[in-house]
């Protein structure tokens, strides 16, 4: 009996872990527009454009992977670049 109960009280807790759970980030496929100032300006397949402050390594019309955080918000426009990795298409 105390076995069922131990697994009946951590499956509500898994459960409400799952709910409470969300994904902060997602990620994207972003082609390099331009580079000013060491800014990278790069734009995604909807249109919209991004901004990276370290333009080491980066060129006009290379793809990348990109990894950003959805800043607990439903709108892209706070949506911040954390990670990107480079796509070498063929």
């Amino acid at each position: 009996m105390l076995k069922k109960i131990t697994a009946l009280i951590a499956a509500v807790l898994i459960a409400l872990a799952a709910q409470t759970a969300k994904a902060d980030v997602y990620g994207s496929l972003l082609k390099v527009l331009a580079i000013e100032d060491d800014v990278v300006v790069l734009v995604d397949g909807m249109g919209y454009t991004w901004e990276w402050d370290d333009s080491d390594d980066l060129y006009v019309g290379e793809y990348y992977s990109a990894v950003f955080d959805d800043c607990g918000t439903e709108s892209i426009f706070d949506d911040e670049i954390i990670n990107l990795r480079y796509e070498p298409l063929f």
